[in-house]
């Protein structure tokens, strides 16, 4: 093999086997082998998803397909086109404990009845009316921990 490109379809081949082929067209037929010297070879991802994919799932298997290309041990380095470090995105946190203060999002006031919640906004409304049955003359909740039980607790 004469040149990097050469290398670079071997070690894809390679590993085209040893994942499905979903995984080799999402994940590594795209990219690109940018260097290789004898001691590291650095591979591009073409975004941010793909880079924090390929980085915990195929570095490992991409070093041995290099070892079994080239006959020795390389370290892969991925790297992504614009090779600006990204910050995570941290999901917002919208579930309140029922410790927190649940303000007015969870009240029924907010609560959209349909055709499949009526069974159980009306069950939760019956009990945040009449809490533990003392005008039905029944000592318990029939309703379980639901989606409705906070604006049930917020209405007592």
């Amino acid at each position: 093999m004469d040149s990097i490109n050469e290398i670079w379809m071997a070690v894809l081949n390679y590993m085209k086997p040893q994942v499905s082929e979903t995984a080799y067209r999402m994940w590594l037929q795209d990219l690109i082998l940018k260097n290789l010297d004898g001691k590291c070879a650095v591979v591009e991802c073409n975004n941010q998803m793909k880079y924090n994919i390929v980085s915990e799932q195929y570095k490992e298997p991409l070093e041995a397909a290099f070892e079994e290309v080239i006959g020795f041990h390389v370290t892969v380095e991925i790297t992504t086109r614009d090779n600006t470090p990204k910050e995570e995105v941290k999901p917002k946190d919208t579930h309140l404990l029922p410790t927190e203060q649940p303000g007015d999002i969870h009240t029924f006031d907010t609560f959209i009845e349909g055709y499949s919640n009526k069974f159980a906004y009306r069950a939760a409304m019956a009990v945040a009316k009449d809490p533990g049955g003392v005008s039905s003359q029944t000592n318990y909740n029939p309703v379980s921990y639901t989606h409705l039980t906070l604006p049930t607790i917020c209405s007592v």
